[in-house]
């Protein structure tokens, strides 16, 4: 792990901008408030742990570059919960500003990413730090709800109605497909099952005319509990 003063790069402005902890903000207020909340960058190789479950994070990060990974850890591997990528936040894990992470977050490639000190964004009263707050709130909000649909879909102890669980939780086409993760051994992980167990399942699916897949789109066929 390495850390150091934020530089401001077109790259990672172009990041910030499009990140939603930064909603409403203008460029320069951007700066304005990284600058006055001291924020500084991190960088992780992959497979480096950026915080162990139980360990405190007491910064608010945003993902610049790489992907980062919220695993549960088990005694058959980790579990991955949840996956965040560039101008994302992993912010859920200190939901009361300077928290204890209750899972594992690791580099799953190589990451740099910007922390926010959560102390200086409370200690601050200014409109933009209100607002930084309130964006911040909000997404913690809806990354809270993802998470509870994650562990509905875990608490299923049979691999078809976790299956339906785990793909209502997937992003979704205007057609109303879903796009699977780049790999099923992702999507496995994901749910917590074998893989060889998650591709009979896929392909009785597709059998029973229940779903259809091309590559990593999947369709709905038949959406009833009788199906699944």
């Amino acid at each position: 792990m390495g850390s150091e003063a934020l530089r401001f790069n077109e790259k990672t402005m172009r990041v910030l901008q499009r990140s939603a902890v930064f909603s409403g903000f203008a460029l320069e207020n951007i700066d304005k408030v990284i600058i006055e909340a001291e924020a500084y960058e991190l960088t992780f190789q992959e497979g480096e742990f950026i915080r162990r479950q139980g360990e405190k994070l007491d910064f608010y990060p945003i993902v610049i570059t790489g992907i980062v990974q919220a695993e549960m850890p088990r005694d058959s591997g980790p579990m991955i919960v949840e996956r965040f990528m560039p101008g994302e936040s992993f912010a859920e894990a200190i939901p009361k500003g300077m928290g204890i992470c209750p899972v594992n977050i690791v580099a799953s490639q190589d990451v740099r990413l910007v922390a926010i000190p959560a102390a200086n964004v409370r200690s601050e009263e200014s409109p933009l730090f209100e607002r930084l707050s309130k964006n911040i709130a909000g997404e913690m909000s809806k990354k809270v709800g993802r998470l509870t649909a994650k562990l509905s879909m875990l608490s299923e102890t049979r691999i078809r109605p976790r299956l339906m669980k785990y793909v209502k939780t997937l992003p979704s086409r205007k057609d109303g497909s879903y796009i699977l993760p780049e790999t099923r051994r992702d999507m496995a992980a994901e749910m917590g099952v074998h893989e060889k167990a998650l591709l009979r399942e896929l392909r009785l699916l597709q059998e029973e005319g229940i779903i259809a897949l091309d590559g990593r789109r999947l369709e709905v066929l038949r959406d009833d509990e009788i199906c699944w």
